[in-house]
């Protein structure tokens, strides 16, 4: 299937063991750095255990009916052999850590670790894999309720619907409209998707500015009185979306999720390059950022102290680079 601008668009419904033998060919899946950590409770992953054993319980597996996982959406990239998760890596890799637990080195992990890039640097991702592993570890064990699972094989009649799409843009389209099974992202999720998605061209940059969110959102010294977690949800939220929306006597002290939305992402233009206008006196000059995440100028080399860049109070956005460092600025200020 090709759209009016012959963006490639296909629709398969693989089983769990078919998305890794039969349709990867060759391609990675993989969870791209823009991604949230992954953030499932126990409580989400029993349910869903639980779901298993009451649908192997019923007329539905005696009928041959699989289970139905829900949509995937893939950003297939061509270029780099990837299939980029847009939306469902909660699900699988909650999927490919209890397969791992029942079926060890027949489980996905190891017989497609090849092809298979689940890797996370996220500190919130490794402690929640490492709590989901001991739950399920804990549940699976000397038999009972759960050695259904392992006895009937779960994973052989899971399926999904996977759309897979060439065009990033697409791929966040869909994402948008579909509504699934997993944890609503807050507004700091997508605004780091969002930014991160933007840079142009640059791997080892998008990754850097990955690792510059992640060390953001582990800070331990929150200087808004909440835990070290919410940081960048109230720096985001209570400082900077409050000093470039400030209005006066009229002011809404409560930012929601659709006007932190349209401040940092909806009025935000792509400029196609990692680029940051600098709106100083007498002049304005743009500012390009390299893979090292330093910054120079036409015909002079600014200072790459964060601290030191001219942003003003309202400085104009743009997607991508330019909001990363004005986070990064602002946490300097801090």
């Amino acid at each position: 299937m090709h759209s009016s601008n012959d963006t490639y668009i296909n629709p398969i419904s693989p089983t769990y063991g078919e998305l890794f033998e039969q349709e990867l060919n060759g391609y990675i899946l993989a969870v791209p750095p823009y991604q949230r950590p992954y953030v499932w409770t126990k409580k989400k992953v029993e349910t869903l255990m639980n779901d298993w054993i009451e649908y192997l319980q019923s007329r539905q597996f005696i009928n041959g009916i699989d289970y139905y996982m829900g949509t995937i959406i893939i950003h297939k990239d061509n270029d780099n052999k990837k299939w980029n998760i847009v939306d469902g890596q909660q699900r699988l890799t909650t999927l490919l850590i209890l397969d791992y637990v029942l079926n060890g080195e027949s489980s996905a992990m190891i017989k497609y670790q090849k092809n298979i890039d689940i890797n996370v640097n996220s500190n919130k991702s490794k402690e929640t894999i490492g709590t989901i592993t001991s739950l399920a570890k804990k549940k699976c064990k000397d038999g009972g309720r759960y050695a259904l699972l392992k006895q009937n094989d779960i994973f052989n009649h899971l399926r999904f619907t996977v759309i897979l799409t060439d065009n990033e843009d697409d791929a966040f389209t869909f994402f948008d409209s579909q509504n699934n099974r997993g944890v609503q992202p807050s507004a700091v999720d997508v605004l780091k998707a969002v930014h991160l998605r933007a840079i142009h061209a640059d791997e080892e940059l998008q990754n850097a500015s990955a690792s510059l969110w992640e060390n953001t959102q582990n800070t331990g010294n929150n200087i808004f009185r909440n835990s070290a977690e919410q940081y960048l949800n109230d720096l985001i939220v209570i400082a900077l979306w409050r000093l470039r929306t400030w209005k006066g006597s009229s002011f809404d002290y409560s930012a929601s999720y659709e006007s932190v939305m349209h401040e940092f992402s909806e009025k935000l233009s792509y400029s196609g390059k990692n680029n940051i206008k600098v709106y100083s006196i007498p002049t304005t000059y743009e500012l390009i950022i390299n893979s090292r995440m330093e910054a120079n100028e036409e015909n002079q080399i600014v200072g790459n102290s964060a601290k030191s860049y001219p942003f003003t109070v309202r400085q104009p956005l743009i997607k991508g680079i330019c909001f990363l460092h004005l986070l990064r600025h602002t946490i300097k200020l801090h």
